[in-house]
This record gives C-alpha cells, structure tokens and sequence, in this order.
C-alpha cells in the first residue's frame, strides 16, 4: 500500500483492514515489580476501544471485546461515520488483551479465516508485538507496521535520544544514566537551572514511567521507586523539564517504499506530563513549521532504515526561539492517530479533542449527555459543521466499566477560537447537572486557541 492517506480516503477501496486495539503493549516490554495494578482503570482503558470507529469504513472488520451499542453506532452512522464488520470473542476476560481472546476463539479465527480466503485483508492494530504476529500468520494476513522486533526496539526512549544524536538534532538538555548515583548527579547539576527535572524510564505511555522532580526529597521518593521496580531497566534518562512551551505531537505514516506521509500536527494539552487532549491542526509561524517539518522527514528516513513502517507518532517541543523535533517516538498508533483524520470527514475546521473524568450513575450515560447536548444547542450540527460530539459509549456506560468513567469529546468549528466557547460550554453543562465533573487543572487560556 503506497500512500495511507489515499487509502482512507477513497471510502470505496477494495483493500479491507482489520482493526485491532491493543493497547497497553508497553508492559511487555519492561517487568515493574512496584507498579500498583488498578483493574478499574485497566478496564476503562480497555474500552476506549470504541475510537476505532473514527477511521473503519463500510468494508473493514472491527474487532472489539464488546459490540457497541445499537443507539451509540445509529448517532456515529448520523454523523457520517462508517460500521464495520465487527466481530467479538465469546470470552471477555480483562487480564487479557484484545489479541490474546480472539487467538484464543475458534469462531472468530475460523471467521477471519474464511474472510482472508476470499479477500485481501490487513492487519491494523494499535502496536505490533509478536502476539498480532501470530494472528496474522494464523489468518492470513499482512500486517501494517513494523515487527515485533523493531517495534519493542524503537519503541525505548534510549532508542530515541541514540537517533537524535545519529542525525544531529537538538534534544533537552540531559543525558543517560547507568546507574542511581549518576542519576542524582545529574539532577543535582539540571536542577541549578530548571524548576523541575524529568527522569525517564526507558518504556511507558500516558505519563506512566515519567517522573517530574522539584526538590531533593522527591528526587528520593522516585529512586526509591526506581530501585523497587526491577533490575531489567538499567538505564534512565534525565532531563530539563522546560515550562513555556507549546507541546506538539506529529503524526507520520512511514510508506514501503520509503516515502514519508504527514498525517496531522497536532498541538497536545497536557497535566504535567499526561495527555488530555490536542488541538489541531497546529497554527505555526512558517519558518519555524518549515525547519520543523524538515526534521520530522530526517527523523521518519532514519527510522525507515531501521526498518520501522507504518504508523509512527513523534512528540515535540516548541520554546520561544528553539524547537526539539523529538522528545518521544511513538513506533505505534497513540490515541491521537485515531482523531488525525477528523478533517478528511468534516473539511477545513478545527478540532479540539479532550477527555475527562467522570463519576457515573445510573442516570448519566450516552444517551442522556447526547440529550443534553442537543438540548442547549451544543451537539454537532453536519451542515454548520460546528458542534461537539461524544466517540465512545463504553467509557461513559456504568455497566461495562464501573462508578468512574471517561467522556472522550470532540469539539469542532469553523474558527479555532471558538473551539473555547464550546469547551467552556460543555464544561458548564456538566458541572450544572452535576455529574461528578471537576475542571481540569491545565494551564491553557483562551489566548491559546487564537494563537
């Protein structure tokens, strides 16, 4: 397949992808004896899998561990969004992932199988490992991405900072350690001039294996974690941690033949280090996106001869007068791939998407919040093309995930400033029906969305 984009958007493609989403990969990558298991969040995560339907088309297949709602589907379908084909095991068990309950269903591989006879299908999963390996093999199908190997590989933030250094693009200023002593070293001398220093674990996602440090005695706390967690990750990186800038994150599809496809830029909103949610497209000075773009393409050829393809996420940094084109690689999809190809359904507008926390009852579901949008004039209209809209039911349903859910949105206008009025406006909603909702504590203005 030569070019991604042409791909999804030519609606009438012969091709058939088969969606996967296994999120969660990176704990097959490092053992963390200290982590504190939190199955209420793992079975949230597990369900933002309803995202997929942003991209499927008519002739894809979905595989998913729950069927989604009839309702939920009808007002995607309202919105111009495509059901799939969706197929789910018999055996839903949340110590497992999506790969390793439909290796483990007969109907469902005899299904595929049949399916892969007749048809030309590829394999689309979140990320690669050797478990989606077996799968496509059993089925029959090419994967879109990188092997297992080259995944779990370039994948690692040590792998990340090596590349930088390779192709001579400047990183945050910080180094690798080896060892506890140099860590401590090296946060002594980055601390003398910035407020906060950042240790990183060489794997992890959302935030997790990242630590932000402001004084000795949590500088403590975190090694004493770090020793806690296993002798397998021997490395960490330290770094400045810089406070005004504009996060970014770029999205690339990394084509056979080597040719480098910009998705999306994107620019991120996040508490510390935790992704909430991006705001795009990204409005940048034009020397700046240039020089900015320019790297990305350096950084996407360097990875195609390491052999990476596919989907691949880079996240950067924007400061006043300098840009880091790589703080993180992302050799997989992340959730904002699943929103980058918002514009090709809704044209020329911009797009903000969040997620937050909610507590749920019986009374608060999708259907009741899609009432409640529509009612104060809020829901997405498809001919002012303006409006917000909710792309998952699962997070949101008392029943699949438990008291504390997630309302994943995405707010859409004409003009970027306007992207504030309806966020604030949601954000009214739910506090006056008393959903459980807080305001997030992120430290974004209304200039930010006119910028």
């Amino acid at each position: 397949m030569l070019s991604f984009i042409k791909e999804m958007q030519n609606r009438k493609s012969t091709q058939i992808f088969c969606w996967l989403f296994n999120i969660g990969i990176e704990k097959e990558w490092y053992v963390d004896r200290f982590q504190i298991k939190n199955p209420e969040e793992d079975r949230v995560v597990q369900h933002i899998e309803e995202i997929l339907l942003l991209l499927t088309r008519k002739q894809d297949v979905l595989l998913l561990r729950r069927r989604p709602d009839a309702k939920f589907l009808s007002e995607m379908e309202k919105l111009g969004f495509e059901t799939p084909e969706i197929l789910c095991p018999d055996r839903e068990d949340k110590t497992k992932t999506i790969t390793e309950l439909v290796l483990e269903d007969k109907r469902v591989l005899t299904k595929l199988r049949r399916m892969t006879h007749e048809k030309n299908i590829c394999l689309i999963p979140y990320g690669v490992t050797d478990k989606e390996e077996t799968l496509a093999d059993i089925c029959n199908m090419k994967i879109i991405g990188s092997t297992s190997v080259v995944t779990h590989l370039t994948n690692s933030k040590l792998y990340a900072k090596e590349l930088l250094q390779k192709i001579q693009l400047p990183s945050p200023e910080g180094k690798v350690c080896g060892d506890f002593d140099e860590v401590q070293e090296e946060w002594e001398r980055l601390s003398k001039r910035f407020r906060r220093v950042v240790i990183k674990r060489p794997y992890g996602a959302s935030g997790q294996g990242l630590y932000l440090v402001e004084n000795f005695s949590q500088l403590q706390r975190v090694l004493h974690v770090l020793k806690r967690s296993g002798k397998e990750n021997r490395k960490w990186i330290v770094e400045g941690w810089y406070e005004d800038k504009k996060d970014l994150n770029t999205q690339l599809y990394i084509c056979d033949d080597g040719s480098i496809e910009i998705l999306a830029v994107k620019e991120q909103i996040l508490e510390n280090t935790v992704y909430r949610g991006s705001v795009f497209p990204a409005v940048l000075p034009m020397d700046r996106e240039n020089e900015y773009l320019n790297s990305l393409r350096d950084v996407g050829n360097k990875l195609y001869q390491d052999g990476v393809r596919g989907i691949v996420g880079i996240d950067s940094i924007m400061l006043e007068k300098e840009i880091f084109p790589v703080i993180e690689i992302n050799v997989r999809f992340t959730l904002s791939t699943y929103l980058s190809m918002l514009p090709m359904r809704f044209g020329e507008r911009y797009f903000c998407s969040m997620y937050y926390r909610i507590s749920l009852s019986n009374c608060w579901n999708y259907i009741e919040l899609t009432k409640a949008l529509k009612s104060a004039g809020l829901a997405f209209d498809r001919r002012k093309g303006e409006g917000i809209f909710c792309y998952n039911h699962a997070c949101i349903d008392q029943k699949t995930v438990g008291k504390i859910g997630r309302l994943f949105v995405v707010f859409v206008a004409a003009k970027k400033e306007r992207l504030w009025g309806l966020r604030t406006a949601l954000e009214l909603l739910l506090e006056e029906n008393r959903y459980g909702f807080g305001r997030d504590n992120t430290r974004e203005t209304k200039r930010d969305y006119a910028d």
